[in-house]
């Protein structure tokens, strides 16, 4: 156990993995960082002191939180693949709460806006196709785990598969070119091997959501907020 807890604080040293990572963020970077989380902070405290405390505006606090979240998660990168894509520490979960919480419509817009944040990261484009398929669809699909309310184990592999879909149909038709040199005859099989980022963080969503605990909290909000599209309308 000792050397469990040296390897992690190995990782936050000057030199450790985080560390380094976080050096590579530039000042605009930041920037917009730091005012995505300022708009969800002040969100929140409206949402919590306002003279009107309505279930929307409970939502939109818990949407530009979970919107927040999400978006500084992504930084934290595990690895950073040649050709666009990335293994990241949870990023999309926040997310996948927000839609398990209030539904698939509230899911769908909350994702799409965060596709838009992931333009500023500095995408990889060589297509206008290839770019939509990449960005826009397939992170406002993940929206789509808020069809398994009931269910978020299932609702987190709906959200990461149809991400994935897309990230193959993007790699299969606009990176073909890059399968020989990996030693695949088939630029399909090449991006299916090639975007299970996509799946390898998926499994880190679901090793965390099978924490007994958390889907007990999970499942107390997912109630607490059940009737919000209701009352939103």
């Amino acid at each position: 156990m000792s050397q469990f807890f040296q390897a992690v604080a190995d990782l936050f040293k000057p030199e450790g993995f985080f560390v380094t990572k976080f050096q590579k963020i530039t000042l605009e970077t930041w920037i917009i960082i730091g005012i995505v989380l300022v708009a969800a902070i002040a969100l929140a405290i409206f949402a919590k002191f306002g003279k009107k405390k309505t279930m929307s505006t409970k939502m939109l606090a818990i949407g530009a939180l979970c919107l927040a979240l999400a978006f500084v998660l992504s930084y934290i990168r595990v690895l950073d693949l040649p050709q666009g894509g990335s293994v990241t520490i949870l990023s999309l979960l926040p997310l996948i709460i927000f839609a398990y919480m209030f539904g698939p419509v509230y899911g769908l817009i909350l994702c799409f806006a965060y596709s838009l944040l992931q333009i500023l990261q500095g995408p990889y484009i060589v297509h206008w196709a290839q770019f939509l398929l990449d960005y826009p669809l397939a992170f406002t699909l993940v929206g789509l785990a808020g069809f398994c309310r009931k269910n978020i184990v299932l609702g987190t592999v709906v959200g990461y598969v149809a991400r994935y879909l897309c990230h193959v149909i993007s790699g299969a038709i606009f990176y073909a070119e890059y399968a020989g040199d990996a030693g695949f005859s088939s630029g399909l099989v090449y991006s299916i091997f090639y975007n299970g980022f996509a799946i390898v963080e998926m499994v880190l969503c679901l090793i965390v959501l099978a924490i007994p605990a958390i889907r007990k909290m999970l499942d107390r909000l997912r109630v607490q907020y059940g009737k919000v599209t209701a009352v939103a309308k």
